[in-house]
């Protein structure tokens, strides 16, 4: 199995490929690494504006390198029809089946040297996509250390955060809703990224992995003490216990991912769960205010409200009406009704007991 190394500089033996970042063709800063095989990481997903800018940037320096990453379907086409380079193509962010997977190695063909699944994937999946891409004479790779991407947007949302304009801005986010802290959110020529608190860290299953028929698997932190366990002078420990960052596994063992949901709710929401007796789904001014029934309810003169902020506050409701504008005196369980309008209840603001 070989090592790629990207994001950062270091010096390694293992260095058997690298990943070259370019500022106008590449997600992550530049870098300066070289390797006995550079491949031009041009992962960036290309808005019309920059089209042009991008393609001649590409046609300068592309004799540079033997190989080429992409994973934007318009840069792909691009890549095909001006350059006879090896390439690999990213699935990295979604491609969760085999079927879409197949459907660009048929498409790109005898060019398509490499497949990077992606890291929602549990080991069964990359076991078998891996072995599948084998029998075709086509390399994988997986994500070994590294950031966890979670967002992305190519509009620059950080300039008013920081008020004024800036090419690169990097900044700590935390949620509103959880106690979720130092959510890493960059700005670059490309747009914003946002990533998870903690790095992909699979050194503790590189046993299992090697067992795969993964044939790459990538290292965006190549620290000494992760590299030297991969060279074999360190043990698993040390590499760990060095390790300066949170660690998560992802989906590694298993796909987990609606495990956070319960935990992104608003603890003010949580205290009042018992007592909720609806949900407010929509309202117009001065006509109704639309509410999903939880429990069945009475109307009375005074009911406790709670928005999705935690603000509370009371209000009469007056009278209570069916989805086909019927006048009821009693809201039952699972139905959607009508109430008057009430004043600061916006969508998911509950109704209490």
């Amino acid at each position: 199995m070989k090592t790629l190394v990207s994001y950062q500089n270091c010096n390694t033996d293992l260095k058997q490929e690298v990943l070259v970042n370019i500022k106008e063709l590449s997600r992550r800063e530049p870098n300066q690494v070289e390797g006995d095989f550079n491949i031009l990481n041009f992962d960036i997903l290309c808005c019309e504006r920059d089209w042009e800018r991008t393609t001649r940037v590409f046609e300068q320096i592309k004799d540079d390198f033997q190989a080429i990453r992409v994973q934007d379907p318009g840069i792909l086409a691009y890549v095909l029809e001006n350059c006879d380079l090896p390439i690999e193509m990213v699935l990295e962010n979604g491609h969760h089946n085999w079927a879409a997977i197949e459907q660009w190695v048929d498409l790109i063909g005898s060019r398509l040297k490499k497949i990077v699944l992606s890291y929602e994937l549990p080991k069964n999946r990359l076991a078998e996509y891996s072995s599948k891409l084998k029998e075709k004479g086509i390399e994988s790779e997986m994500l070994l250390v590294g950031d966890i991407l979670l967002f992305y947007s190519p509009r620059m949302l950080l300039e008013k955060q920081i008020k004024k304009e800036q090419e690169n801005i990097k900044l700590f986010a935390d949620s509103e809703e959880s106690p979720h802290k130092g959510f890493v959110v960059e700005q670059n020529l490309h747009g914003t990224f946002m990533y998870h608190l903690k790095k992909l860290f699979l050194l503790e299953r590189y046993e299992e992995i090697l067992k795969m028929d993964v044939t790459h698997v990538r290292v965006e932190y190549p620290t000494k003490e992760v590299l030297g366990f991969l060279e074999g002078s360190m043990n698993i420990s040390e590499a760990i216990e060095t390790f300066s960052f949170a660690r998560t596994r992802g989906y590694f063992d298993i796909n987990k991912s609606d495990v956070l949901f319960p935990k992104l709710k608003n603890e003010e929401l949580e205290k009042q769960r018992a007592n909720v007796l609806g949900e407010v789904v929509s309202s117009k001014k001065g006509s109704y205010t639309a509410i999903r029934v939880k429990q069945d309810f009475y109307k009375k003169e005074r009911f406790s409200f709670i928005t999705a902020e935690g603000k509370e506050f009371s209000s009469e409701i007056q009278w209570l009406k069916n989805i086909d504008g019927e006048e009821v005196d009693k809201a039952l369980s699972g139905s959607l009704v009508m109430v008057n309008p009430v004043k600061k209840a916006t969508a998911r603001t509950l109704i209490l007991d």
